[in-house]
């Protein structure tokens, strides 16, 4: 069962219990963007040992780094589909608390029932288990169900991207490796990062 089924069931959900979720999933994604860059320094490290022992004819060597550099790549890609879960949720957490918040100030106690109740019957959860999550739809059936509601999310705040800030950290680090003259590391983040986006336009 995920996340919306699990809060939204039969039983009201107080405004606390909704932000003690959010933050209960602010963790996580912070955990995770963390477990992302460091499996992407291992891949660089993986990299580079690679490019030696293959240099020096040692097989049995590249032999294992191929491995290794295999199963760092798989955990990789699970960090990423989970943030990309985690990212969603907490965009749909966020939305929630704020349209409670507004029905809150009008009274509107069958309004926050409402909602609750489309949350629960809806199929947020389901497209977060699919083969490929499509953000965009995940994000058009939320705001349909505010919509419905009379309740518009523009004014929500979903700057706070883990996404995002995994991108500037590594051109944070692409700069801080220019200015200190390690070109062939700055070169090497600045090509791997934009493999990646290309491959996220993808669809990978």
């Amino acid at each position: 069962m995920g996340l919306i089924k699990k809060l939204f069931g039969s039983r009201e959900v107080s405004l606390r219990e909704l932000k003690l979720a959010l933050l209960r999933v602010e963790r996580e994604r912070k955990r995770k963007t963390e477990s992302a860059r460091r499996l992407e320094e291992s891949t660089a490290n993986v990299f580079e040992k690679t490019k030696a022992a293959r240099g020096a004819g040692n097989h049995v060597e590249v032999d294992y780094l191929w491995e290794e550099l295999k199963q760092v790549r798989t955990e990789s890609a699970l960090d990423r589909r989970q943030l990309r879960v985690l990212n969603l949720e907490a965009i749909a957490l966020k939305r929630t608390v704020w349209g409670v918040e507004h029905l809150e100030t009008k009274k509107d106690a069958s309004g926050a029932r409402a909602l609750f109740r489309r949350l629960h019957e809806s199929g947020l959860d389901d497209k977060l288990q699919a083969q490929e999550i499509r953000e965009e739809e995940y994000l058009q059936e939320l705001d349909d169900i505010l919509a419905d509601l009379n309740l518009t999310s523009t004014e929500v705040d979903d700057t706070d991207d883990p996404e995002k800030a995994a991108f500037l950290a590594e051109i944070d680090a692409i700069n801080a490796a220019e200015e200190v003259g390690a070109t062939d590391i700055a070169t090497d983040r600045q090509a791997g990062l934009k493999d990646r986006l290309a491959n996220e336009e993808r669809g990978a």
